[in-house]
């Protein structure tokens, strides 16, 4: 004979099926906030302090791991830019931090390349959010101006995180700031010689719809000459055909252990 199901038990049936709730993810980035502003001075990093203290970084990461690829579509297009700069950022950390070299990004196997880290659904390399996801998705060149590849010579790395709130205000500002640093950018007036950052040279076709034509033409040498005319604040450097020269790129890590 069968027994009376009860509205108890079948609540407690039910219970069994239930989906569990979506990860929540913080747009507010806290977590890796906390990573940078405690050791993040100047735009270096103190490796060796953050190796012992890393469990806010390995959370945030966690975070990005646990971020399905349903979530990640359906952020709004600033939510998604923040969240792949960060991760960026983030990813970057960790893999000095769980490869130890002691010089140079350089010094790790396919440091760029191989698919390492888990990352809203998808197994990603590093170049895969670069030029996989950030570069196509939102043809933005001031993206250069934030990615930090853990290099002396990469724009620097900020103590703060990017939100979605402000991003465009955030990006604006490192983009001015990367191309008024006289370590990564210059412009000789009296030789007329403009000393570019290497990021031109390998991606100054990004940099072509936004700048090109204030450089007078339509490619990468005028989207250089204009970008220097409005960001580096040389206007001599589109005229009496200024020679472009690339400066060369220090890989030495960004910070000591």
């Amino acid at each position: 004979m069968f027994k009376r199901v009860t509205g108890s038990t079948l609540t407690a049936l039910a219970s069994l099926f239930l989906v569990t709730p979506a990860f929540a993810f913080d747009h507010a980035h806290s977590q890796l906030d906390k990573v940078l502003r405690a050791h993040v001075k100047q735009g270096q990093v103190n490796y060796g302090d953050l190796a012992r203290h890393r469990a806010e970084l390995d959370g945030y990461v966690a975070g990005l791991a646990a971020v399905s690829l349903e979530q990640e579509r359906s952020f709004s297009p600033r939510q998604a830019k923040a969240f792949w700069i960060n991760a960026y950022n983030a990813l970057t950390l960790k893999l000095i931090l769980d490869e130890k070299p002691r010089t140079s990004i350089r010094d790790i196997d396919q440091a760029w390349d191989r698919p390492r880290f888990e990352v809203a659904g998808r197994e990603v390399s590093l170049n895969d959010i670069e030029h996989k996801i950030l570069r196509p998705r939102f043809k933005d060149p001031r993206l250069h101006a934030v990615l930090v590849c853990a290099a002396r010579s990469c724009p620097i790395l900020e103590a703060k995180v990017f939100r979605a709130k402000g991003l465009e205000r955030r990006l604006e500002a490192a983009n001015r700031r990367f191309a008024r640093d006289k370590s990564r950018n210059r412009f000789d007036q009296e030789a007329k010689v403009i000393y570019a950052s290497r990021i031109f040279e390998w991606y100054g076709d990004d940099y072509i719809a936004r700048y090109a034509k204030t450089g007078g033409g339509e490619d990468k040498l005028a989207a250089v000459r204009g970008f220097f005319i409005e960001e580096v604040g040389a206007p001599a450097a589109a005229a009496g055909g200024a020679e472009l020269r690339y400066l060369d790129y220090d890989w030495s890590l960004n910070g000591n252990w």
